[in-house]
C-alpha cells in the first residue's frame, strides 16, 4: 500500500507522457509499467487503470493490451519522483513503517536459535524475506528493527508462502562461509510438503531442466528440453505417509540444486502438485501453501548443527484432517 508520507515532497506536475520505442512494443501494458518503475505497487497501478490516469493515446486502457510502436502512454505526474522516494525510504532493507512492539516481539519468538555466529528463525508462512513491489513487510526489515545495530544479514531465501528455517549471519565472516555453504550445496535442506496425488514409486530423484517462461499472463518456472537459457535442477522425494482414498501424501523433499520454484514445479512434474500452491496447482483446494523447510544440516567445519521446526497450525491441521503421520510407515 501507498502511504502518505510518499507524497509529502512531490510538486503538481502535468501528466507524464512516454513513447513507445521499438524495443518497447508487443509488450503487457502493465507489466512494462511495473518494470519501468519497480517500486510502485500493483495494487496502485490497478487503481490508477480503474480511474482513469493511465492512458494510451488519449484513450482509457485496462492494463492487458499490448503496446504498439510509437504509442503514447499517459501516467499520473508524480510517478517517477514516487518511485524513486521509494526507494530511498526502504533503502538497505529498512522497512517503510516503525513496527510496533507487539510486531516485534511476534517476530522475535520465531527466533528457534541464536549464537554469536548466526541466528535461526521458523519463518511464518506469508512474511516474505526481502522487500519488493507491493511488499512491505518482510524479514529483512524486521530483523533490522530487531538489531539496529550489527544487524543479521540474510544468506539465502525462501519463497513468501513458504515457512520454515530460515538462517542468518551475525557476523561477516559467518555470511561468507554460510554463502560459500549454499553455493556448494553443503548445507543439507529437508522440505515437508502435502502433496495432491501420490507418486507411483515410494520415493525416488527428480531430475530436469528448469526455464522461466509465462503462462496466462503469469511468470512461471517450467520444465523443458535443455538448452542455453536452461538450468539443470536435482531433488530427491521419499513419500513419509499417505491417504490413498483421499489422494493426498506428505512427501520429504530435499533439493540439491537451488533453483527458483524448484521443489514446487519438480512436484507438479511428477503429478503431485503441492497443496495450496495457486501457481503450480491452479486447482487446489487450499488457499494456504503445504510447503514447509523442516530441517537444516551445517557442514562439519561449520559446526555440524541439525536444525529442525515445526510446521504452522494450518500444516498441521492438515495432517490431521487426511489422517497423515510425520514418520514413515
Amino acid at each position: 500500500m501507498i502511504t502518505c508520507k510518499f507524497f509529502q515532497h512531490i510538486k503538481p506536475n502535468m501528466n507524464q507522457e512516454l513513447i513507445i520505442e521499438y524495443n518497447d512494443q508487443d509488450q503487457n501494458l502493465q507489466r512494462w509499467l511495473q518494470k519501468k518503475f519497480p517500486n510502485i505497487a500493483f495494487s496502485q497501478w490497478q487503481k490508477w487503470f480503474r480511474t482513469g490516469q493511465v492512458r494510451c493515446d488519449g484513450k482509457r486502457v485496462k492494463g492487458n493490451e499490448v503496446l504498439i510502436l510509437g504509442q503514447k502512454v499517459r501516467i499520473p505526474p508524480f510517478v517517477t519522483q514516487l518511485n524513486e522516494q521509494h526507494t530511498v525510504e526502504t533503502a538497505k532493507g529498512h522497512l517503510a513503517y516503525t513496527p510496533s512492539s507487539a510486531e516485534l516481539s511476534a517476530f522475535q519468538s520465531s527466533i528457534i536459535f541464536e549464537n554469536a555466529d548466526f541466528l535461526i528463525l521458523n519463518k511464518p508462512a506469508g512474511l516474505a524475506v526481502q522487500g519488493g513491489s507491493g511488499i512491505t513487510k518482510h524479514v529483512d526489515g524486521l530483523i533490522r528493527s530487531l538489531y539496529p545495530e550489527n544487524t543479521p544479514k540474510l544468506v539465502h531465501r525462501l519463497d513468501r508462502e513458504t515457512s520454515g528455517l530460515l538462517i542468518l549471519a551475525k557476523t561477516h565472516q559467518m555470511a561468507q562461509k554460510l554463502t560459500k555453504a549454499f553455493a556448494q550445496h553443503t548445507i543439507q535442506k529437508e522440505y515437508w510438503a502435502v502433496a495432491e496425488g501420490i507418486p507411483l514409486k515410494p520415493k525416488g530423484t527428480i531430475l530436469t531442466h528448469l526455464e522461466k517462461g509465462w503462462a496466462k499472463d503469469m511468470e512461471k518456472i517450467k520444465v523443458t528440453n535443455e538448452n542455453e537459457h536452461t538450468k539443470a535442477s536435482e531433488t530427491t522425494y521419499k513419500v513419509i505417509s499417505k491417504n490413498v482414498v483421499a489422494k493426498k501424501a506428505l512427501l520429504s523433499l530435499k533439493p540439491h540444486t537451488g533453483r527458483t520454484h524448484q521443489l514446487r514445479v519438480h512436484c507438479e512434474h511428477i503429478g503431485c502438485p503441492i497443496l495450496g500452491d495457486r501457481k503450480y496447482n491452479p486447482k487446489t483446494s487450499s488457499r494456504q501453501l503445504h510447503l514447509h523447510a523442516h530441517q537444516l544440516t551445517l557442514p562439519a567445519d561449520l559446526g555440524g548443527f541439525t536444525f529442525t521446526a515445526e510446521p504452522p497450525k494450518y500444516f498441521k491441521e492438515t495432517l490431521q484432517t487426511y489422517k497423515l503421520t510425520e514418520k514413515t510407515k
